[in-house]
Formats: structure tokens, sequence, C-alpha cells
């Protein structure tokens, strides 16, 4: 998937408002990454895809952690909104 299509998919699961976030997010990252001479098209895909896991249910969450083994430190069992970030990974290879 190129990054429109990523866009597309994100439209039309996140919120309006967690997807204007990603876009914004992705246009910053790509104005960084050619402030620091950086890959645009990475730093790009980074922002976009950073939320994309943010709005799982809490059953969903689970159900990735057990299918992936994916390990959950002290923090995150308090505050299981964190893991999003470790769950982009394991969600965004089986959506994009």
């Amino acid at each position: 998937m190129d990054l429109k299509e990523i866009e597309e998919y994100l439209k039309n699961t996140l919120t309006e408002k967690r997807y204007m976030h990603s876009v914004g997010t992705m246009k910053k990252a790509r104005e960084l990454a050619k402030i620091y001479g950086e890959d645009e098209e990475k730093a790009a895909f980074a922002g976009l895809v950073h939320d994309m896991a943010k709005e799982l249910t809490k059953e969903q969450m689970e159900e990735y952690i057990k299918k992936y083994n994916v390990v959950v430190d002290d923090v995150e069992k308090m505050k299981p909104s964190l893991l999003h970030a470790k769950l982009r990974s394991y969600y965004g290879k089986r959506k994009i």
C-alpha cells in the first residue's frame, strides 16, 4: 500500500479527529525529515500510522497481546491505552 491508500484506509477506520491528527503528524514528520536530511517517505509513513491502533477496544488489544505474545510492562498494565504504540506494528501488518 502506498501512503494515499493508507491514508484512505485510516480515513475510513479512525474517528475524524484522530484521522486529522494522523495526517497532521505525517506532514510534520515529512517536514522534519527534510530539515534533518532523513528519508521523507519513511517519516511520512511513521507519522501517518503512529496512532492507527489507538482506537482499538480493550478486547481487541487483549486479542493482539495474546495472539502475538506481546510483552506488557507494569506501566502498560496500569494504563492500557499506552499499548497502542506496541500494538500498532502487529495491527498494521494485518491491515495495511
